[in-house]
């Protein structure tokens, strides 16, 4: 094998392989950005989250010490709630189903409520008008997942 061909393999290898390196690259500064974001609002919070969760549209986290959800609607300024889980009386799972015979699922979400069934926030997993979510199976998990830890 001559050195051309060898330099011909490499560049193909690398024209090839080059994207997907950066794309992860790309996404590991997203994922580190958006955790940087929870700890900051967190710290400045007063809180100490024990289970986080992070999704493209949603970043949740779970103080357990201090009885406290942390919500967060990322973006280049973050909204966020923050829910006191003693003021909460009932958590409910809501999921929305087409009206074709497969029956896909189009809207899952969690419902808190508060004293006198006031409803205090809704947790939205999946949207399938939003283009961020995941597919529905993986994000009803993750949403009876967070509706047992929030139980206990």
């Amino acid at each position: 094998m001559d050195t051309a061909s060898s330099l011909i393999g490499l560049g193909l290898l690398l024209v090839f392989i080059g994207p997907i390196l950066i794309l992860i690259v790309q996404q590991n500064k997203q994922e580190k950005k958006t955790l940087n974001k929870l700890k900051t609002i967190s710290r400045d919070n007063n809180l100490n989250p024990d289970t986080t969760e992070l999704l493209e549209n949603l970043i949740l986290g779970l103080d357990l010490k201090a009885r406290k959800l942390l919500i967060v609607n990322p973006g280049k300024n973050p909204e966020y709630n923050i829910l006191n889980l003693k003021e909460l009386k009932e958590i409910g799972l809501s999921t929305q189903k087409d009206k074709n015979p497969e029956g896909r699922l189009n809207y899952i979400s969690l419902n808190l409520f508060g004293v006198k069934n006031k409803k205090l926030d809704e947790i939205v997993f999946y949207n399938e008008d939003d283009e961020n979510s995941l597919n529905a199976e993986a994000c009803l998990v993750l949403a009876k997942k967070w509706e047992n830890l929030i139980r206990t």
